[in-house]
């Protein structure tokens, strides 16, 4: 409420006792008292630079730095040089450097290149008793002489009222101030700083910020994957939301990602996942989203001709481009255009037919050429590669699922040196169902593990291109992911994707080389940065626009999400197993038995003496029987 009181003494709530050479702030409505201790520049390094000051963005220390400049006028300051040669001259002094100097500067007044004038700079650093202010003063004074090459800050005694009190805006306290140029006091007033982020006015849901991550320096840094001018509100518009992320096995990737995803949870998107060793299967089933293995020989429950009917020209298309690159020749050149037209005519005539008799098998009969014939013999009835495409049911229409993840390890593993001759033809269906969830401008989010692969072909290549380059016309975003970045960087669209995707994850990759990494944006300095790095020092570099900043996300005290968000196989294995003694998919049901089971695994192995699932699990079983509900019908 508004009062007779000034301001100036209705704000303040502390005062201020100066011992020797600490300071005490005591606060008069509690005991949070501060201390801190004062210091003054004491000298100056002849030269200067852009950014000499800016270790002081890193230091783990509360302080506050002040400086003032009050420049002088030209002529004052011509004047101030002109006495200090006459001294130099009337004593015969030897210094030619300094004279020369002088000149120079003089020269740069007389050009307007510059101006002089008095400056000063003092320094407080905080702690939560005096010797803890005093420890932080020095190392940060120690610190300036070090990283700043050759400020010396002294620490301030008697001085130090008139010290604190410089800090005030419009002080006329300024101890030992001295004359500089106003190119140093540029090169010491940058006003660089770390990114921050944006945490309100972003594109998706409420425009609030995915998530709040800490700085190395215990700074808070607002994250996002999509990027917009600071300070405005661009809530609700299409604005590219991509992101690529890149880390060695190891670095928490998959942690990282799920946990940006389970804090967009609450704007209800929805989802579609390519999955690698099914590390994000918990995670998918904990969003309330239905989650598939691929496995080799068995049949995927991919048909895609039955998911439309030949009134659907989209569909109509893609099929056609489908079967044409199932039968590619033996050195992978498209067919020739007799036999496309052959492929166009096939699946036509099987698109008329009833929805539940239509299957990649039903074109054998409609394929006339012999060579035709016999290429795509593998992928029909009992050929070698007929689970991957010739299901007699789809299983998954996309039109009923909004949270879908995919394990498609098989496909993705590389044998042998060679990929998986369906890599192409099943991920290429995938990306096609993923295009087919998206629901009049939804928020999607979209998963691609080891993205590399998919890019590498030219169907599933088009599709990830198409859905960087439209997809948030629709909204999409598309975090496109890899455990191995050294494949990623050489994968064939590279340089397009960096520049589709505005926001670049990198995690630590101590085998990380420059050369591949500058295609991404990184500067050696960043680069090096991010190398030093640990694999388990959970700190990322995140460059977004013409910003970066190296976060962390440590996430020590929040034991009952990690299992979840960082999936193992054994925790996949028990979930499975609580799954289906309730029978019911649904989170509510089998998390709270799961969190109990998960943190006894290790002794129920050694009670079962084995850790083979089939072995120990029962045992388990046993242990939960009172924890799990009642049997879902």
């Amino acid at each position: 409420p508004l009062s007779a009181t000034k301001i100036s003494e209705s704000i303040k709530n502390s005062k201020f006792y100066f011992s020797f050479d600490t300071l005490e702030i005591k606060n008069r409505n509690g005991h949070d008292n501060k201390f801190c201790s004062n210091y003054i520049v004491k000298d100056v390094p002849r030269g200067s630079r852009i950014g000499q000051w800016n270790f002081l963005l890193s230091l783990p220390f509360e302080f506050i730095l002040t400086q003032s400049f009050i420049p002088d006028s030209l002529s004052k300051s011509s004047k101030k040089i002109e006495q200090q040669l006459n001294k130099l001259a009337s004593v015969n002094d030897a210094g030619k450097t300094q004279q020369t100097e002088l000149f120079m500067a003089q020269e740069a007044i007389i050009n307007q290149e510059t101006v002089f004038g008095s400056w000063h700079s003092v320094l407080s650093v905080f702690g939560n008793t005096p010797d803890e202010a005093s420890n932080n003063g020095s190392e940060v004074a120690a610190e300036f002489v070090t990283s700043g090459r050759g400020f010396r800050f002294v620490r301030a005694a008697s001085e130090a009222p008139y010290a604190w009190f410089s800090h005030l805006p419009a002080s006329t306290l300024r101890p030992l101030a001295t004359q500089r140029t106003l190119s140093n006091v540029c090169c010491l007033m940058p006003f660089h700083n770390h990114s921050y982020g944006k945490k309100s006015g972003n594109p998706i849901g409420d425009g609030s910020a995915i998530m709040p991550l800490k700085t190395v320096t215990d700074g808070l840094y607002w994250f996002n994957t999509h990027y917009s001018a600071p300070g405005r509100n661009v809530t609700g518009q299409m604005i590219a939301g991509h992101a690529m992320l890149l880390g060695a096995t190891g670095a928490g990737k998959t942690t990282f990602e799920m946990m940006a995803a389970a804090f967009m949870q609450r704007f209800n998107p929805d989802m579609f996942v390519i999955d690698f060793n099914r590390s994000t299967e918990l995670a998918i089933r904990m969003f309330g989203g239905q989650y598939f293995s691929l496995s080799e020989g068995v049949h995927s429950g991919l048909n895609p001709f039955q998911i439309g009917d030949n009134d659907d020209p989209e569909l109509m298309a893609f099929l056609k481009e489908w079967v044409k690159r199932c039968a590619v020749n033996n050195d992978g050149s498209d067919c020739s255009d007799s036999e496309a037209e052959e492929i166009d005519r096939a699946v036509e005539m099987v698109m008329k037919l009833e929805r539940r008799q239509r299957r990649f098998a039903r074109l054998q009969s409609r394929i006339q050429n012999p060579d035709l014939n016999l290429r795509l013999s593998k992928w029909w009835n009992n050929g070698a590669l007929a689970w991957a495409t010739d299901s007699e049911e789809n299983k998954f229409d996309p039109d009923k699922y909004s949270k879908i993840g995919f394990d498609t390890t098989v496909i993705l593993e590389t044998v042998n040196e060679r990929d998986h001759p369906a890599c192409e033809v099943i991920l290429s269906v995938l990306f096609f169902y993923k295009k087919r969830m998206q629901k009049g401008g939804k928020l999607m989010l979209s998963i691609v593990e080891e993205f590399w692969k998919p890019c590498n072909y030219p169907m599933t290549q088009a599709l990830i291109k198409a859905s960087l380059k439209a997809g948030r016309m629709k909204g999409e975003m598309m975090w496109l992911t890899s455990q191995s970045p050294e494949d990623a960087i050489n994968c064939q669209i590279f340089a397009a994707l960096v520049q589709q995707t505005p926001t670049k994850i990198l995690l630590p990759n101590p085998d990380a080389k420059y050369n591949g990494y500058k295609e991404i944006g990184l500067t050696e300095k960043e680069f090096r940065q991010l190398k030093k790095l640990r694999l388990e020092s959970r700190t990322m570099l995140i460059k977004q626009s013409g910003s970066s900043v190296f976060a962390k996300m440590d996430l020590v005290g929040f034991e009952d999400f990690l299992p979840v968000i960082s999936c193992s196989m054994k925790g996949i294995k028990l979930c499975e197993k609580i799954r289906e003694e309730i029978g019911s998919d649904d989170p509510e049901l089998w998390y709270p038995p799961f969190i109990e089971g998960i943190y006894q695994i290790e002794e129920v192995i050694q009670e079962a003496n084995s850790d083979i699932p089939e072995v120990w699990l029962p045992f388990m079983m046993k242990r939960l029987k009172d924890k799990l509900p009642s049997k879902q019908l």
